[in-house]
């Protein structure tokens, strides 16, 4: 059934996300399909908003609630969230946003309890805003307790809030990498004019482009002709890291949707053979659908698990791509689900998957090849650590140095290492690990 209004498509999308732990970008077009294009926007931007100030939120409400929150139903706790967001961070009038979260409670079946959510956002509207202002800094900018303790374990407790902060306060630019195959940057930029998209170039990485959140320009015939990809700057950091290589078989293990193996690709002058493989039909159909707008030849998509040997694959390529599952802890300013969904338990999880897949697929690069690790997350353990055990397990692999092929910005980070942690306190993407191994000539697995 189609929501009728914008903060009911809100209530939806929150019940769905923390009861069923779904992503809000894989059910928002579902829930708001009938909205007008205001209210949509709208409940965007109010469905983002509880997300990320949650555990701000809720300390609020429970200074007012007389149940603790924990004994509230579910859906009573989302209805005051919701409101309790409008009255502290919008400019909504209270009284609006009151009124609508009765109205919301009574069409929720629950009318017994439109008094309590009554008095409680009256109380929040009067006083709220003292209640945050003596909230931690951590709280306040939208972090729950959990990933405080990891921030600060992994940082220190200055550096861990700013990173915290910078994910949580700020939001990367929308980038677009232009496709040197397909346009000529005269072309490009012709193009981008007629479907009305402004970009302005990074400066930071080879044909990276800023440019407005406008989806509809972004989707335009520009797009449709192949002749930029939308892709996270930190992400095009990886393919940095190995643009003077000139590999003939490149295999990229976990693709979709493909944007490393695309960038790579548009770089080399032939290749012979690109393979991409990823878990699940939905995924490869991703790749599928980014190559009949780009058509590389000698692609070949396979459904396929990471974990799990392909003998015909062993030591056969010279560029292995490994962008592996990770907490994601670097997208949180885009998927601020993720604050909710990572604890200790998960985060080992995530470890034992990232090292049983990095055994199978080490056997995949060809002697003298390059194993290209990379993860959107800035856990140390899933990082730096996962390579130091990787690498003690199998002496054929070396860190190699990518240092000329980084910004200015960046490059005292990596330090010639062969290993970067990209943190979004100091570069203006996502939080990002890249690590590039070198497999000695001597190196085949046996």
């Amino acid at each position: 059934m189609a929501a009728k209004s914008a903060r009911e498509a809100v209530l939806r999308m929150l019940q769905r996300v923390f009861g069923e732990e779904l992503f809000l970008d894989d059910i928002f077009d579902e829930e708001t399909a009938g909205l007008s294009d205001r209210d949509r926007s709208f409940s965007r931007k109010l469905v983002l908003g509880v997300l990320e100030k949650k555990p701000a939120l809720d300390p609020v409400i429970g200074a007012f609630s007389s149940v603790p929150l924990r004994k509230l139903k579910p859906k009573i706790l989302r209805i005051l969230e919701i409101a309790a967001y409008e009255i502290l961070f919008l400019q909504t009038a209270p009284y609006a946003s009151v009124n609508e979260a009765v109205s919301l409670t009574r069409r929720a079946g629950l009318s017994g309890l439109s008094g309590f959510v009554n008095a409680v956002l009256r109380k929040t509207a009067a006083e709220g805003k003292t209640v945050l202002s003596e909230l931690d800094s951590w709280q306040r900018i939208g972090m729950t307790g959990e990933l405080r303790n990891l921030f600060t374990r992994w940082y220190g407790e200055e550096r861990g809030l700013s990173i915290a902060r910078a994910m949580c306060e700020s939001k990367p630019r929308t980038v677009i990498r232009r496709s040197k195959k397909f346009c000529s940057e005269q072309e490009f930029a012709e193009s981008l004019a007629k479907d009305s998209l402004k970009a302005e170039k990074t400066g930071l990485t080879d044909d990276t482009w800023y440019t407005d959140d406008n989806l509809s320009a972004l989707l335009g015939e520009s797009f449709k002709k192949g002749f930029f990809y939308i892709q996270d700057l930190s992400s095009c950091i990886a393919a940095e890291a190995v643009s003077e290589l000139r590999p003939k078989k490149i295999l990229d293990v976990c693709s979709a949707p493909g944007g490393k193996l695309l960038q790579v690709l548009d770089r080399l002058p032939a290749y012979d053979e690109a393979a991409a493989c990823d878990l699940t039909e939905k995924r490869t159909d991703l790749i599928r659908e980014n190559l009949l707008r780009l058509p590389y030849e000698n692609v070949r998509i396979r459904q396929a698990d990471a974990s799990v040997p392909i003998p015909e694959y062993e030591n056969r390529f010279d560029l292995v791509i490994a962008d592996l599952p990770c907490s994601g802890l670097g997208t949180l300013s885009k998927n601020p689900e993720l604050r909710y969904r990572t604890s200790e338990e998960t985060l080992g999880e995530i470890q034992r998957l990232q090292e049983k897949i990095l055994e199978n697929i080490c056997r995949y690069a060809a002697p003298g090849g390059t194993l290209l690790y990379s993860t959107c997350t800035i856990n140390p353990a899933e990082n730096e650590a996962q390579i130091s055990g990787f690498l003690e397990r199998h002496p054929e692999f070396s860190r190699r140095s990518f240092t000329g092929n980084l910004p200015d910005c960046l490059k005292d980070s990596e330090n010639g290492s062969g290993e970067l942690q990209i943190l979004p306190d100091r570069f203006p993407g996502s939080g990002f690990y890249i690590a590039r191994l070198e497999k000695t000539d001597e190196g085949a697995h046996s």
